[in-house]
């Protein structure tokens, strides 16, 4: 599970789902049967508005971006100023690189698309590579989250 401190942008990509077009389509229709039913009236609903597609509608995601969101919503434990662990104060910071969500969403997009086959046998593949593609960052954000001292930032 995520945690509440991701962004809505990166959970609608993930979930090719916009939230607040989802809030107006069905907020809508129910205030339009409520006045109706106030004046007793058949309710005449307003047209819908469309549901956008994102870039990365259909690309399958391995479990361990969820850790790896997660981990860079942490505090930075070596800064002294409770920032979190994302891609531009790790590398801003502690020279790091960490890429961005967009980046990561598009190297495992890139995945899907020079991975051959169909059905378990491609998923699978497509998931290994993500899992690999993404372990090595869980991996140093885990390192760095647990370390005491950091001669960057000069803070103990």
């Amino acid at each position: 599970m995520l945690k509440k401190n991701v962004s809505n942008g990166v959970i609608n990509t993930l979930m090719n789902f916009d939230f607040k077009n989802r809030v107006r389509n069905v907020l809508m229709p129910t205030k339009c049967k409520w006045e109706a039913r106030k004046s007793h009236t058949i309710p005449t609903y307003p047209q819908r508005l469309p549901s956008p597609t994102h870039p990365f509608a259909g690309t399958i995601f391995p479990r361990a971006l969820r850790q790896l969101l997660n981990l860079s919503t942490a505090l930075c434990p070596r800064c002294p100023s409770k920032v979190a662990c994302s891609s531009s104060h790790m590398l801003n910071q502690h020279n790091v690189y960490i890429p961005d969500h967009d980046v990561i969403f598009k190297k495992i997009q890139g995945f899907g698309t020079c991975v051959t086959g169909n059905g378990r046998g491609r998923r699978k593949k497509v998931l290994n590579l993500g899992e690999d593609y993404v372990r090595p960052f869980i991996n140093y954000l885990q390192m760095h989250l647990n370390a005491k001292l950091d001669v960057s930032c000069g803070v103990s």
